[in-house]
């Protein structure tokens, strides 16, 4: 859960916190009060998925940072139970975030864009649709997440 649980406190409003090693992920609980070596010989496994994530946030640092400027709201979704959808819009930048905290593969999750159409790209696929209706149709995997932006 630690992805969706990211790309929640990333795009959501406020400051994301992030712990050393986590890029990694560090898989044990570190001690508080005593010296806690991370060892970084290992492989960075989410390096890219942070890179990707946090060049995004700080690309768009006004836009995302901004809680007074920013106008962020949930969507409407099919699988309210399962999956979290909502926007962030400043200025001409908008942003759908979805993301499914189940760990149940979903498909056929009816989400409400309302008049928000036009061509977006997704950040990790980078793959471009154009929502052109007042509703758009996703799938995702479980512990999933899209981040559409335009």
């Amino acid at each position: 859960m630690a992805k969706p649980l990211a790309v929640f406190s990333s795009l959501w409003k406020g400051i994301p916190l992030i712990y050393s090693g986590q890029e990694l992920p560090n898989n044990k609980r570190l001690l508080f009060f005593d010296k806690d070596e991370i060892l970084w010989s290992s492989l960075i496994s989410l390096h890219d998925f942070y890179k990707s994530l946090l060049t995004f946030r700080n690309y768009n640092s006004p836009s995302i940072s901004s809680d007074e400027s920013s106008i962020v709201y949930f969507t409407s979704n099919s699988v309210e139970h399962h999956v979290l959808s909502f926007v962030r819009k400043v200025g001409s930048l908008q942003v759908l975030v979805i993301i499914n905290f189940s760990e149940y593969d979903l498909s056929d999750i009816k989400i409400e864009l309302g008049n928000d159409v036009g061509v977006y790209r997704e950040l990790f696929t980078e793959i471009s649709i154009e929502f052109s209706e007042k509703y758009h149709h996703f799938s995702l995997r479980a512990w999933g997440y899209q981040v559409w932006y335009k």
